[in-house]
């Protein structure tokens, strides 16, 4: 997720070029804080701002599993209905996939892990350090 003053950034920096966001807004994580921008007043991205020129392309290319898209889609379900806070949605998330023997304990995922391979995304530069 991006803040929308860093889309209008881009946007006004290059003018001629085509701009392609790509994204599932609204089941996103919200975007990263910096710690410079505290001062600022932030907006995360909003297609509502960009009306007419948003294309929504609804096919899940992500589960090809029956399982993980059962999982998938109850997720997506429950962050519409919004009655479940994000942890609780972690909690059941966690429990399905422990139930099906899919869940790689830390140690195991760090001896997996090649440094000169492998990228990890965190939300938090601290988080990087764990």
């Amino acid at each position: 997720m991006m803040w929308m003053q860093e889309v209008l950034l881009a946007i006004e920096r290059f003018p001629n070029h085509k701009h392609v966001f790509c994204g599932d807004p609204g089941f996103q994580l919200p975007p990263v804080r910096q710690l410079r921008d505290d001062a600022r007043s932030l907006v995360p991205f909003s297609v509502a701002t960009f009306p007419g020129h948003v294309q929504y392309f609804n096919e899940n290319r992500r589960g090809k599993c029956p399982k993980l898209l059962r999982i998938l889609t109850m997720m997506r379900r429950m962050i519409q209905d919004g009655e479940k806070s994000a942890e609780q949605i972690s909690e059941w998330t966690m429990r399905e996939f422990e139930a099906r023997g899919r869940v790689i304990p830390m140690q195991e995922a760090i001896h997996m892990y090649e440094i000169d391979r492998d990228t990890v995304l965190v939300s938090c530069h601290s988080y990087a350090d764990e």
